[in-house]
Protein backbone atom coordinates (compact mmCIF):
# COMPACT_ATOMS: atom_id res chain seq x y z
CA UNK A 1 0.00 0.00 0.00
CA UNK A 2 1.18 3.48 -1.29
CA UNK A 3 1.05 5.76 2.36
CA UNK A 4 1.36 9.01 -0.38
CA UNK A 5 -1.86 7.53 -2.27
CA UNK A 6 -4.00 7.27 0.94
CA UNK A 7 -2.64 10.67 2.71
CA UNK A 8 -3.80 12.13 -0.63
CA UNK A 9 -7.28 10.15 -0.81
CA UNK A 10 -7.99 10.55 2.72
CA UNK A 11 -7.65 14.67 2.48
CA UNK A 12 -9.32 14.77 -1.02
CA UNK A 13 -12.24 12.63 0.56
CA UNK A 14 -12.66 14.74 3.90
CA UNK A 15 -12.40 17.90 2.41
CA UNK A 16 -15.14 16.78 -0.24
CA UNK A 17 -17.07 14.49 0.52
CA UNK A 18 -18.43 11.72 -1.85
CA UNK A 19 -21.09 11.44 -3.13
CA UNK A 20 -23.48 14.13 -2.23
CA UNK A 21 -24.82 13.43 1.18
CA UNK A 22 -28.53 12.44 1.93
CA UNK A 23 -30.69 13.83 4.44
CA UNK A 24 -33.26 11.63 4.54
CA UNK A 25 -33.34 8.39 3.21
CA UNK A 26 -36.75 8.07 3.31
CA UNK A 27 -37.62 11.46 1.64
CA UNK A 28 -34.77 11.14 -1.03
CA UNK A 29 -34.48 7.51 -1.62
CA UNK A 30 -37.36 5.09 -0.97
CA UNK A 31 -40.48 7.01 -1.95
CA UNK A 32 -38.63 8.00 -4.81
CA UNK A 33 -38.62 4.15 -5.46
CA UNK A 34 -34.72 4.22 -5.80
CA UNK A 35 -32.20 0.74 -4.53
CA UNK A 36 -28.46 0.97 -5.43
CA UNK A 37 -27.73 -1.47 -7.82
CA UNK A 38 -26.25 -4.21 -5.70
CA UNK A 39 -29.00 -3.95 -3.05
CA UNK A 40 -28.56 -7.99 -2.41
CA UNK A 41 -32.73 -8.25 -1.81
CA UNK A 42 -34.07 -6.18 -4.66
CA UNK A 43 -31.22 -6.91 -7.33
CA UNK A 44 -30.91 -10.60 -5.95
CA UNK A 45 -31.52 -12.26 -9.97
CA UNK A 46 -28.68 -9.90 -10.75
CA UNK A 47 -26.27 -10.67 -8.11
CA UNK A 48 -26.65 -14.41 -7.70
CA UNK A 49 -28.77 -15.74 -11.32
CA UNK A 50 -27.60 -19.08 -10.19
CA UNK A 51 -29.61 -19.20 -7.04
CA UNK A 52 -32.87 -19.37 -5.96
CA UNK A 53 -34.00 -16.16 -3.78
CA UNK A 54 -33.41 -16.44 -0.22
CA UNK A 55 -33.90 -14.33 2.79
CA UNK A 56 -31.44 -15.51 4.97
CA UNK A 57 -29.31 -13.06 6.71
CA UNK A 58 -26.67 -12.16 4.75
CA UNK A 59 -23.12 -10.82 6.08
CA UNK A 60 -22.52 -7.93 3.34
CA UNK A 61 -19.06 -5.50 3.21
CA UNK A 62 -18.91 -2.40 1.72
CA UNK A 63 -15.34 -1.55 0.89
CA UNK A 64 -15.38 2.34 0.69
CA UNK A 65 -18.84 2.91 1.24
CA UNK A 66 -18.66 6.94 1.10
CA UNK A 67 -21.64 9.37 2.91
CA UNK A 68 -24.66 7.41 2.12
CA UNK A 69 -24.39 3.99 0.73
CA UNK A 70 -24.09 1.64 3.92
CA UNK A 71 -26.81 3.40 6.04
CA UNK A 72 -29.39 3.40 2.83
CA UNK A 73 -28.30 -0.40 1.95
CA UNK A 74 -28.58 -1.56 5.73
CA UNK A 75 -32.14 0.37 6.04
CA UNK A 76 -33.31 -0.80 2.81
CA UNK A 77 -32.09 -4.49 4.16
CA UNK A 78 -33.01 -4.85 7.89
CA UNK A 79 -32.13 -8.53 8.08
CA UNK A 80 -29.02 -8.08 7.20
CA UNK A 81 -25.46 -7.58 8.74
CA UNK A 82 -23.63 -4.81 7.02
CA UNK A 83 -20.19 -3.34 7.26
CA UNK A 84 -18.82 -0.09 5.81
CA UNK A 85 -15.43 1.07 5.85
CA UNK A 86 -14.37 4.27 4.69
CA UNK A 87 -11.21 6.34 4.85
CA UNK A 88 -12.78 9.23 5.18
CA UNK A 89 -13.86 10.72 9.24
CA UNK A 90 -16.06 13.42 7.69
CA UNK A 91 -18.19 10.53 5.21
CA UNK A 92 -18.08 8.14 8.16
CA UNK A 93 -19.53 10.97 10.39
CA UNK A 94 -22.22 11.21 7.89
CA UNK A 95 -23.44 8.34 7.94
CA UNK A 96 -23.34 8.05 11.81
CA UNK A 97 -26.14 10.69 11.47
CA UNK A 98 -28.01 8.62 9.12
CA UNK A 99 -28.02 6.01 11.47
CA UNK A 100 -29.19 7.85 14.18
CA UNK A 101 -31.94 9.59 12.14
CA UNK A 102 -33.46 6.01 11.18
CA UNK A 103 -32.40 3.84 13.90
CA UNK A 104 -30.41 2.01 11.96
CA UNK A 105 -29.21 -1.36 13.98
CA UNK A 106 -27.52 -3.34 11.86
CA UNK A 107 -24.73 -1.47 10.51
CA UNK A 108 -21.23 -1.17 11.60
CA UNK A 109 -19.19 1.17 10.36
CA UNK A 110 -15.07 1.42 10.40
CA UNK A 111 -12.95 4.63 9.44
CA UNK A 112 -9.58 3.06 8.04
CA UNK A 113 -8.48 1.97 4.69
CA UNK A 114 -10.67 -1.33 4.42
CA UNK A 115 -7.26 -3.28 3.67
CA UNK A 116 -6.06 -2.77 7.21
CA UNK A 117 -9.41 -4.22 8.75
CA UNK A 118 -9.00 -8.29 9.73
CA UNK A 119 -12.30 -10.43 9.88
CA UNK A 120 -12.75 -13.69 11.53
CA UNK A 121 -15.02 -14.66 9.03
CA UNK A 122 -15.80 -14.17 5.60
CA UNK A 123 -18.44 -12.22 3.49
CA UNK A 124 -21.43 -13.19 0.92
CA UNK A 125 -21.14 -10.05 -0.59
CA UNK A 126 -18.50 -7.13 -1.17
CA UNK A 127 -19.93 -3.86 -2.79
CA UNK A 128 -17.06 -1.98 -3.85
CA UNK A 129 -18.34 0.66 -6.57
CA UNK A 130 -15.97 3.69 -7.33
CA UNK A 131 -12.95 2.68 -5.29
CA UNK A 132 -10.28 0.43 -7.16
CA UNK A 133 -9.82 2.68 -9.64
CA UNK A 134 -8.50 5.75 -6.91
CA UNK A 135 -5.86 3.11 -5.91
CA UNK A 136 -2.09 2.83 -6.52
CA UNK A 137 -2.33 -0.75 -6.81
CA UNK A 138 -5.94 -1.73 -6.68
CA UNK A 139 -4.61 -5.61 -7.27
CA UNK A 140 -3.93 -5.43 -3.52
CA UNK A 141 -7.67 -4.78 -3.12
CA UNK A 142 -8.97 -7.77 -5.11
CA UNK A 143 -6.87 -9.99 -3.30
CA UNK A 144 -8.34 -8.82 -0.19
CA UNK A 145 -11.91 -9.19 -2.11
CA UNK A 146 -10.74 -12.56 -2.57
CA UNK A 147 -9.64 -13.97 0.86
CA UNK A 148 -12.58 -12.27 2.65
CA UNK A 149 -15.21 -13.39 0.28
CA UNK A 150 -17.16 -16.54 0.95
CA UNK A 151 -16.43 -19.32 -1.91
CA UNK A 152 -20.52 -18.57 -3.14
CA UNK A 153 -20.04 -15.08 -2.74
CA UNK A 154 -20.59 -12.03 -5.01
CA UNK A 155 -18.54 -9.08 -5.21
CA UNK A 156 -20.19 -6.02 -6.81
CA UNK A 157 -17.53 -3.71 -8.38
CA UNK A 158 -17.85 -0.59 -10.49
CA UNK A 159 -14.97 1.32 -12.00
CA UNK A 160 -14.21 3.81 -14.60
CA UNK A 161 -13.91 2.95 -17.95
CA UNK A 162 -11.42 4.07 -20.33
CA UNK A 163 -13.34 5.35 -23.61
CA UNK A 164 -14.92 8.46 -21.63
CA UNK A 165 -11.99 8.79 -19.55
CA UNK A 166 -9.88 9.55 -22.27
CA UNK A 167 -11.51 12.90 -22.72
CA UNK A 168 -11.35 13.27 -18.89
CA UNK A 169 -8.08 12.51 -19.14
CA UNK A 170 -7.63 14.85 -21.80
CA UNK A 171 -9.03 18.28 -20.18
CA UNK A 172 -7.48 17.30 -16.88
CA UNK A 173 -4.15 17.86 -18.51
CA UNK A 174 -5.14 21.53 -19.47
CA UNK A 175 -6.86 21.97 -15.90
CA UNK A 176 -3.31 20.96 -14.54
CA UNK A 177 -1.19 22.92 -16.86
CA UNK A 178 -3.59 25.93 -15.76
CA UNK A 179 -2.76 25.36 -12.12
CA UNK A 180 -6.86 24.75 -11.10
CA UNK A 181 -7.16 23.44 -7.38
CA UNK A 182 -9.48 22.07 -5.23
CA UNK A 183 -11.25 25.37 -4.64
CA UNK A 184 -14.35 27.13 -5.24
CA UNK A 185 -12.36 29.65 -7.93
CA UNK A 186 -11.44 26.65 -10.12
CA UNK A 187 -14.69 24.86 -9.83
CA UNK A 188 -16.15 28.12 -10.66
CA UNK A 189 -14.20 28.35 -14.15
CA UNK A 190 -14.78 24.31 -15.03
CA UNK A 191 -18.49 25.64 -14.97
CA UNK A 192 -17.78 28.35 -17.17
CA UNK A 193 -15.80 26.47 -19.38
CA UNK A 194 -18.26 23.61 -19.66
CA UNK A 195 -20.97 26.07 -20.83
CA UNK A 196 -18.64 27.66 -23.79
CA UNK A 197 -18.39 24.50 -25.10
CA UNK A 198 -19.35 23.22 -28.24
CA UNK A 199 -22.98 21.56 -27.88
CA UNK A 200 -21.64 18.90 -30.39
CA UNK A 201 -18.45 18.57 -28.21
CA UNK A 202 -18.39 14.90 -26.75
CA UNK A 203 -17.60 16.26 -23.69
CA UNK A 204 -20.39 18.84 -22.97
CA UNK A 205 -22.78 15.82 -23.83
CA UNK A 206 -21.32 13.67 -20.98
CA UNK A 207 -21.21 16.76 -18.79
CA UNK A 208 -24.73 17.25 -19.16
CA UNK A 209 -26.16 14.63 -18.06
CA UNK A 210 -23.71 13.50 -15.24
CA UNK A 211 -24.99 14.16 -11.26
CA UNK A 212 -21.43 14.64 -10.34
CA UNK A 213 -21.78 17.97 -12.32
CA UNK A 214 -24.61 19.22 -10.08
CA UNK A 215 -22.18 20.06 -7.08
CA UNK A 216 -19.03 21.62 -6.30
CA UNK A 217 -17.46 18.00 -5.35
CA UNK A 218 -18.88 16.46 -7.46
CA UNK A 219 -17.25 18.77 -10.15
CA UNK A 220 -13.74 18.34 -8.09
CA UNK A 221 -14.18 14.65 -7.73
CA UNK A 222 -15.08 14.51 -11.92
CA UNK A 223 -12.38 16.99 -12.76
CA UNK A 224 -9.82 17.37 -10.51
CA UNK A 225 -8.83 13.85 -9.15
CA UNK A 226 -5.07 13.29 -8.72
CA UNK A 227 -5.89 9.79 -8.31
CA UNK A 228 -7.60 7.32 -10.91
CA UNK A 229 -7.04 5.11 -13.39
CA UNK A 230 -9.37 4.16 -16.70
CA UNK A 231 -10.02 0.51 -18.07
CA UNK A 232 -11.55 -0.85 -20.71
CA UNK A 233 -13.37 -4.50 -20.56
CA UNK A 234 -10.31 -6.49 -21.54
CA UNK A 235 -7.89 -4.48 -18.99
CA UNK A 236 -10.74 -5.32 -16.01
CA UNK A 237 -11.03 -9.15 -17.13
CA UNK A 238 -7.27 -9.64 -17.19
CA UNK A 239 -6.33 -7.87 -13.49
CA UNK A 240 -9.46 -9.79 -12.37
CA UNK A 241 -8.63 -13.04 -13.74
CA UNK A 242 -5.03 -12.47 -12.01
CA UNK A 243 -6.61 -12.33 -8.84
CA UNK A 244 -8.76 -15.04 -9.29
CA UNK A 245 -11.78 -13.65 -9.80
CA UNK A 246 -14.20 -14.29 -12.51
CA UNK A 247 -17.00 -11.34 -14.45
CA UNK A 248 -20.43 -13.38 -14.24
CA UNK A 249 -22.64 -10.78 -14.95
CA UNK A 250 -23.16 -7.28 -16.30
CA UNK A 251 -25.35 -4.31 -14.38
CA UNK A 252 -26.82 -2.72 -17.67
CA UNK A 253 -26.21 -2.98 -21.15
CA UNK A 254 -23.43 -0.11 -21.43
CA UNK A 255 -20.65 -3.01 -22.13
CA UNK A 256 -22.09 -6.27 -22.86
CA UNK A 257 -24.70 -4.98 -25.86
CA UNK A 258 -22.99 -5.48 -29.07
CA UNK A 259 -25.41 -7.20 -31.54
CA UNK A 260 -27.85 -4.88 -31.53
CA UNK A 261 -25.97 -2.71 -34.05
CA UNK A 262 -25.89 -5.40 -36.45
CA UNK A 263 -29.66 -7.23 -35.79
CA UNK A 264 -30.88 -5.43 -39.51
CA UNK A 265 -28.56 -8.22 -41.50
CA UNK A 266 -29.06 -11.56 -40.97
CA UNK A 267 -25.59 -12.19 -41.95
CA UNK A 268 -23.44 -9.58 -40.36
CA UNK A 269 -25.78 -10.80 -37.23
CA UNK A 270 -24.17 -13.90 -37.30
CA UNK A 271 -20.55 -12.72 -37.62
CA UNK A 272 -21.41 -10.54 -34.40
CA UNK A 273 -22.58 -13.62 -33.00
CA UNK A 274 -19.29 -15.92 -33.88
CA UNK A 275 -17.10 -13.42 -32.15
CA UNK A 276 -15.42 -13.95 -28.83
CA UNK A 277 -17.75 -12.60 -26.24
CA UNK A 278 -15.15 -10.48 -24.81
CA UNK A 279 -14.37 -9.45 -28.29
CA UNK A 280 -17.87 -7.95 -28.34
CA UNK A 281 -17.30 -6.37 -25.30
CA UNK A 282 -14.58 -4.74 -26.14
CA UNK A 283 -16.66 -3.37 -29.47
CA UNK A 284 -19.38 -2.56 -26.91
CA UNK A 285 -17.58 -0.61 -24.93
CA UNK A 286 -16.41 1.89 -27.82
CA UNK A 287 -19.42 1.81 -29.70
CA UNK A 288 -21.76 2.71 -26.72
CA UNK A 289 -19.83 5.26 -25.77
CA UNK A 290 -21.33 5.23 -22.44
CA UNK A 291 -18.29 3.43 -20.28
CA UNK A 292 -18.27 6.37 -17.21
CA UNK A 293 -18.86 3.40 -14.94
CA UNK A 294 -18.15 -0.69 -16.00
CA UNK A 295 -20.57 -2.46 -13.28
CA UNK A 296 -20.35 -6.37 -12.99
CA UNK A 297 -20.80 -8.92 -10.44
CA UNK A 298 -18.01 -11.16 -10.03
CA UNK A 299 -17.13 -14.28 -8.41
CA UNK A 300 -14.34 -16.10 -7.02
CA UNK A 301 -16.06 -19.46 -8.58
CA UNK A 302 -14.32 -19.79 -12.26
CA UNK A 303 -17.30 -22.01 -13.38
CA UNK A 304 -20.03 -19.56 -12.69
CA UNK A 305 -18.43 -16.84 -15.24
CA UNK A 306 -20.26 -19.57 -18.12
CA UNK A 307 -23.54 -17.06 -16.64
CA UNK A 308 -22.03 -14.41 -18.38
CA UNK A 309 -19.93 -15.40 -21.28
CA UNK A 310 -22.60 -18.46 -22.84
CA UNK A 311 -25.52 -18.18 -24.79
CA UNK A 312 -28.70 -18.92 -22.86
CA UNK A 313 -31.53 -21.93 -23.87
CA UNK A 314 -34.75 -19.42 -23.76
CA UNK A 315 -36.66 -21.87 -23.04
CA UNK A 316 -35.03 -22.76 -19.97
CA UNK A 317 -34.96 -19.15 -18.27
CA UNK A 318 -36.75 -16.30 -17.02
CA UNK A 319 -36.08 -12.80 -17.44
CA UNK A 320 -36.80 -9.37 -16.09
CA UNK A 321 -37.35 -6.01 -16.74
CA UNK A 322 -34.51 -3.58 -16.23
CA UNK A 323 -34.78 -1.41 -13.06
CA UNK A 324 -36.25 2.24 -14.75
CA UNK A 325 -37.13 1.18 -17.72
CA UNK A 326 -39.95 1.39 -19.36
CA UNK A 327 -42.07 -1.29 -21.44
CA UNK A 328 -45.33 -0.83 -23.63
CA UNK A 329 -46.53 -4.00 -24.99
CA UNK A 330 -49.45 -3.97 -27.04
CA UNK A 331 -50.96 -6.70 -29.54
CA UNK A 332 -48.96 -5.99 -31.76
CA UNK A 333 -45.22 -4.86 -30.56
CA UNK A 334 -42.79 -4.24 -27.24
CA UNK A 335 -41.42 -0.92 -26.77
CA UNK A 336 -38.81 -0.24 -24.76
CA UNK A 337 -37.25 3.00 -23.35
CA UNK A 338 -34.34 2.22 -21.13
CA UNK A 339 -33.05 4.83 -18.47
CA UNK A 340 -30.17 6.94 -17.98
CA UNK A 341 -29.22 6.79 -21.87
CA UNK A 342 -32.65 6.93 -22.89
CA UNK A 343 -32.46 4.34 -25.68
CA UNK A 344 -35.64 3.13 -27.35
CA UNK A 345 -36.46 0.07 -29.27
CA UNK A 346 -39.15 -1.04 -30.39
CA UNK A 347 -39.97 -4.52 -32.10
CA UNK A 348 -43.23 -6.11 -34.24
CA UNK A 349 -44.28 -9.19 -32.75
CA UNK A 350 -47.58 -10.61 -32.45
CA UNK A 351 -48.30 -10.64 -28.74
CA UNK A 352 -51.12 -13.47 -28.15
CA UNK A 353 -51.31 -12.73 -24.20
CA UNK A 354 -50.14 -9.40 -22.99
CA UNK A 355 -51.16 -10.37 -19.35
CA UNK A 356 -48.65 -14.06 -19.43
CA UNK A 357 -45.97 -11.63 -21.14
CA UNK A 358 -46.18 -8.71 -18.49
CA UNK A 359 -45.90 -12.00 -15.58
CA UNK A 360 -42.60 -12.93 -18.04
CA UNK A 361 -40.87 -9.10 -18.00
CA UNK A 362 -41.54 -9.53 -13.81
CA UNK A 363 -39.83 -12.82 -13.44
CA UNK A 364 -42.26 -14.65 -12.46
CA UNK A 365 -42.54 -17.15 -15.30
CA UNK A 366 -40.59 -18.88 -17.86
CA UNK A 367 -39.92 -17.53 -20.84
CA UNK A 368 -41.30 -20.92 -23.02
CA UNK A 369 -44.68 -19.95 -21.47
CA UNK A 370 -44.87 -17.40 -23.92
CA UNK A 371 -43.41 -19.69 -26.86
CA UNK A 372 -45.63 -22.64 -26.00
CA UNK A 373 -48.57 -19.92 -27.28
CA UNK A 374 -47.16 -19.91 -31.21
CA UNK A 375 -47.15 -22.42 -33.98
CA UNK A 376 -43.94 -23.33 -35.07
CA UNK A 377 -43.74 -20.80 -38.20
CA UNK A 378 -43.59 -17.98 -35.93
CA UNK A 379 -41.32 -19.53 -33.34
CA UNK A 380 -38.66 -18.53 -35.29
CA UNK A 381 -38.88 -14.93 -35.59
CA UNK A 382 -40.12 -14.32 -31.95
CA UNK A 383 -37.07 -16.23 -30.46
CA UNK A 384 -34.56 -13.88 -32.24
CA UNK A 385 -36.39 -10.89 -31.11
CA UNK A 386 -35.85 -12.14 -27.52
CA UNK A 387 -32.89 -13.13 -28.15
CA UNK A 388 -31.53 -9.50 -29.38
CA UNK A 389 -33.42 -7.96 -25.98
CA UNK A 390 -31.18 -10.22 -23.72
CA UNK A 391 -28.00 -10.03 -25.59
CA UNK A 392 -28.50 -6.45 -25.20
CA UNK A 393 -29.80 -6.40 -21.78
CA UNK A 394 -32.90 -4.87 -22.21
CA UNK A 395 -33.81 -7.86 -20.21
CA UNK A 396 -31.64 -9.41 -17.62
CA UNK A 397 -31.40 -13.01 -16.90
CA UNK A 398 -32.34 -14.85 -14.27
CA UNK A 399 -32.46 -18.86 -13.76
CA UNK A 400 -35.05 -18.86 -11.17
CA UNK A 401 -38.00 -16.62 -10.68
CA UNK A 402 -38.20 -13.81 -9.51
CA UNK A 403 -39.73 -13.10 -5.75
CA UNK A 404 -39.50 -9.67 -4.84
CA UNK A 405 -41.83 -7.26 -6.41
CA UNK A 406 -40.37 -5.29 -8.84
CA UNK A 407 -42.51 -2.24 -8.49
CA UNK A 408 -41.68 -1.43 -5.25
Amino acid sequence: MNQQNLDYLKKHYNNYVYPKPIEDIHEEFIKKKKRYIFDPTYHWHRIWPELPFSANQLKILIAGCGTNEAAVLSLCNPNHLVTGIDISENSIAHQKKLIKKHQINNLNLICDDFRNINFQSKFDLIISAGVIHHLNDPETALKYFYDNLNQDGAVGLMVYGDKIGLMIKEIKKIFNKMKLEHNKKSVDLIRSLVNQLNPSHPLYAFIKKSLDFQYDSGIIDLFLHKSEKFYSIKDLINILSTNNLYIKNFIGGNISSFTKYFAADKDFLQNARELSIEDQWEGAQFLNWDDRKIQVVISKNKKLQALAYKRYNLNEIYVCRVTGAEYLIDNNKIAIRLPESGEKVEFNILVKDKNLLINIFNGKVKLKSFFELYKQDHLGKLKEVFSILIENSYLEVTLHPVVVDRNL
